[in-house]
């Protein structure tokens, strides 16, 4: 079997077909890196991994914005007996307040923040932001269509990461991205 672009053995193995070794992934959150894989933007990033065996994913951002009437909180405690800080994050929306409260582990990646959407919430969650019926009428402020400008930027970003992801040969994916916009 020749050698597979990265894109090509992602796809493969998701389909359970042969691949010519299998596909390794490392998303450096945070992490420190040695000098010669260090990188400042997305298309280094890309090169220096692909380089040196790592197949790369590259990421696309779906907008989303919230209502302009709701307003966010972030604060952090330590109650006794928990093993890390808790962090709180409430939105104050026009039909009341969701909150969410997480775990803030050694690893956590997103400083004095909760975002809306992570994967890092799910497993560190002391309280998600939706728990009860009246939750889900509140959900809506936070999930807003995105403005025409959004929609362009979107575009815009995304033809550049087809091109990104077309001249390296890597497989791309989607995900929210939290606005104000």
């Amino acid at each position: 079997m020749r050698g597979m672009s990265s894109r090509e053995r992602m796809l493969a193995a998701m389909a359970r077909q042969p691949v010519d070794r299998v596909p390794l992934i490392l998303k450096l959150l945070g992490a420190k890196l040695p000098d010669h894989i260090r990188f400042r933007g997305e298309e280094e990033r890309i090169e220096k991994l692909l380089a040196i065996g790592i197949d790369d994913t590259i990421e696309l951002h779906v907008p989303t914005r919230m209502h302009p009437d709701v307003k966010t909180r972030v604060w952090q405690d330590h109650p006794r007996g928990e093993p890390y800080p808790l962090l709180h994050k409430v939105y104050e929306t026009p039909k009341g307040n969701l909150t969410q409260i997480v775990l803030r582990t050694d690893d956590w990646v997103h400083g004095d923040d909760i975002p809306l959407v992570s994967t890092y919430n799910l497993s560190r969650s002391k309280r998600f932001l939706v728990e009860t019926e009246e939750d889900l009428a509140r959900m809506k402020y936070l999930f807003m269509k995105p403005s025409d400008d959004q929609i362009r930027r979107f575009r815009e970003h995304a033809a550049y990461q087809k091109k990104l992801a077309d001249t390296h040969g890597c497989y791309s994916r989607g995900r929210l991205r939290e606005d104000r916009g």
